[in-house]
């Protein structure tokens, strides 16, 4: 039946190769964090891709890990799942352990905790993962902080951090416009303007942006930019750079 479907839009099975080939898997992502004035902006596209098919356009890039810690996943879509549900079972267990029994609220995990946590999963596991992590969050102890473990765990720590495929293509831009006393309304605008700039360059980047503002006052909360607005905010770039 679907033989005949393919064969009545003009696609012959039989003068195609039979054996299976390896295909490319574009590893297309860009994933952006940076610390302000009282919290962390962590931002992602949508985008997952399988060369030369765009395999979701709306697919969920960043995670929870905890109330006060979130997660990025850039990398091969199934690693990058598994890596950050494994973080999130640990942490949940960690928060157990630290909370003790007898008390009724589970205690607050620090970021450093999470980040280590990380780095020893993908350094155990460096020879088969290809996945890198972008963490972030707030505890009381050290406040905002901002994480990223590379490809074989190597963990290191910025007030602002672009990676992924698209990441390159804005880490310059990032540290030119970065300043250590932002407000939130001012990194949630700069995470902004740094994924779309990267999305318009970066093939394997795109859909829309997700974001995620953790702040020490007012908690944790999740946003995203529509297509349609993203569009807008292309056409005033162009603008300005004329």
């Amino acid at each position: 039946m679907l033989a005949e479907r393919l064969k009545a839009v003009g696609f012959d099975a039989s003068s195609e190769k039979t054996e299976v080939e390896d295909v490319p898997v574009s590893m297309g992502t860009t994933l952006v964090g940076l610390k302000y004035d009282g919290g962390v902006v962590l931002a992602a596209d949508s985008r997952t891709s399988s060369i030369p098919v765009v395999s979701s356009a709306y697919a969920r890039k960043i995670n929870r890990v905890s109330d006060n810690i979130y997660v990025c996943r850039a990398g091969r879509a199934s690693h990058t799942m598994y890596v950050g549900r494994l973080l999130k079972n640990l942490m949940e267990q960690h928060q157990v352990e630290m909370s003790g029994s007898g008390t009724s609220s589970l205690a607050i995990p620090s970021v450093k905790s999470a980040a280590s946590v990380a780095r020893i999963i993908c350094y155990n596991n460096r020879d088969v993962l290809l996945s890198s992590l972008l963490i972030g969050g707030v505890d009381p102890v050290d406040g905002p902080q901002l994480y990223n473990i590379g490809q074989g765990g190597a963990l290191f720590t910025r007030n602002i951090i672009t990676c992924g495929s698209g990441g390159t293509y804005i880490s310059g831009l990032a540290d030119s416009l970065y300043k250590s006393n932002l407000s939130k309304d001012e990194a949630i605008k700069l995470v902004t303007l740094l994924v779309n700039h990267a999305m318009m360059r970066d093939n394997g980047s795109g859909g829309i942006i997700r974001y995620v503002v953790i702040d020490q006052q007012d908690g944790t909360s999740e946003h995203f930019v529509s297509s349609a607005n993203l569009q807008k905010l292309e056409t005033k770039m162009a603008h300005s750079a004329c």
